[in-house]
C-alpha cells in the first residue's frame, strides 16, 4: 500500500487548528478588565485545554499513522479529532476539514488493504 497524500493533509489541518487553539489560550490567558471576562475565558479554558489535549494526541497518532501507513491509527486519530471538535463547539468550524481529509485517508487505506488482500488471494490456484 502507498502512504496517502490525504493523510498528510490532515495532519497538516490538524497543525494548523492546533496552532490556532494555542492562539486562542494565549489570548484567555491575558488579563481581563473585568471579572465578567474573566469568567467567560475560565469557562472557554475548560473546555480548550482538554480539546488541545485530543488534538496533539491525535496528531501524534496521525503521524504514526503516515510514517507506519496503517489504517487503525489514522481511526484513532479521526476518533481523537472528533472528541476534540465536540469538546469546543464553538471553535469546532475549524475542524471540519481536518474530520473530512482523515475519514477520506482512512476510507481510501481501507479500499487500498481489501484490494492488496484480493490480489494476494486471487494468485491462490
Amino acid at each position: 500500500m502507498k502512504k496517502s497524500k490525504v493523510l498528510l493533509a490532515g495532519n497538516v489541518s490538524a497543525l494548523i487548528v492546533i496552532l490556532i487553539q494555542l492562539t486562542l489560550f494565549v489570548e484567555f490567558l491575558l488579563k481581563k478588565s473585568s471579572d465578567f471576562e474573566a469568567l467567560i475565558s475560565a469557562v472557554l479554558l475548560v473546555f480548550l485545554i482538554p480539546s488541545l489535549i485530543f488534538m496533539g494526541i491525535g496528531l501524534l497518532l496521525g503521524i504514526k499513522a503516515y510514517q507506519k501507513n496503517n489504517r487503525w491509527l489514522t481511526l484513532s486519530s479521526f476518533i481523537l479529532y472528533l472528541l476534540a471538535a465536540i469538546l469546543v463547539l464553538n471553535f469546532g468550524i475549524f475542524m471540519v476539514p481536518t474530520l473530512i481529509l482523515t475519514m477520506t485517508a482512512y476510507l481510501m487505506q481501507v479500499k487500498q488493504f481489501r484490494e492488496a488482500k484480493d490480489g494476494a488471494t486471487g494468485l491462490l490456484p
